[in-house]
């Protein structure tokens, strides 16, 4: 997130710490991307670049998206 540009540095200071060496974990991340709208807009943007077809296909959400979608 730090290195995407996806996030300014007063944004990514919202981030709560909780894990090691003040570090976040993977709940301090989600519980961010999840507190605004455009955090999580933002998110998405920034991982859609990394997903390929077998990591997006596990995801549930994405997958009942498309099946909707589909069936629509």
């Amino acid at each position: 997130m730090q290195h995407s540009g996806a996030f300014s540095k007063n944004e990514l200071s919202n981030v709560k710490r909780t894990g090691a060496n003040a570090s976040p974990t993977g709940a301090d991340l989600a519980n961010f991307l999840r507190s605004k709208s455009k955090y999580k807009t933002q998110g998405a943007i920034m991982v859609a670049n990394i997903l390929d077809k077998t990591t997006a296909s596990r995801i549930t959400s994405i997958m009942n998206l498309l099946d909707d979608i589909e069936s629509a």
